[in-house]
C-alpha cells in the first residue's frame, strides 16, 4: 500500500511479529529510505519486544543516516506517555541515524499524524540538499 504526502511516496508495511524472521528483514527494507516506526502506547506488556524489532532493523547495515520517525499511536487512551516510551526503547542512545523524532497520535482523529510527517518532509529534503 503506498500513501503520498508532500510530494513524497511512502510504502506501508505492517510486519507485526514477522520481525521476529530477522534474516528476511533485507528484502523489505531499502537503501537511504526513511523508518516510520509505530507502535502502540497501550502496550506496555510489549515494549520490549519493540524495543527488540526497532534495534533490529536499525542494525542493518543498508539503515545508517535514514532518518527515524517513532509514532506512538493510541494517545487518546495512552498508558505510556512519549517520554516513558523514549525511555523505555532507549531512544537517546541510537546512534548512526540521520536524524531522530518521536510523536505521538490518534488515527481516530488525525490529531498529530501530518505533524510528524511535516517532520519526516523537511528532514528528506535537507538530506537531499
Amino acid at each position: 500500500m503506498y500513501i503520498y504526502y508532500n510530494s513524497l511516496k511512502f510504502t506501508i508495511c505492517d510486519f507485526g511479529g514477522f520481525w521476529k524472521l530477522g534474516q528476511l528483514q533485507h528484502h523489505y527494507f531499502q537503501v537511504n529510505n526513511p523508518l516510520i516506526y509505530v507502535l502502540d502506547s497501550t502496550d506496555f506488556e510489549r515494549i520490549k519486544e519493540a524495543k527488540q524489532a526497532l534495534e533490529m532493523v536499525l542494525e542493518s547495515s543498508d539503515m545508517t543516516s535514514i532518518p527515524v520517525l517513532v509514532q506512538s499511536r493510541k494517545q487518546d487512551i495512552a498508558v505510556m506517555n512519549l517520554s516513558k516510551i523514549s525511555e523505555k526503547l532507549e531512544l537517546n542512545t541510537i546512534k548512526g541515524i540521520g536524524g531522530l523524532y518521536i510523536q505521538g497520535c490518534c488515527a481516530l482523529n488525525g490529531e498529530e499524524i501530518y505533524e510528524s510527517l511535516d517532520w519526516l518532509s523537511k528532514t528528506l529534503n535537507k538530506q537531499q540538499k
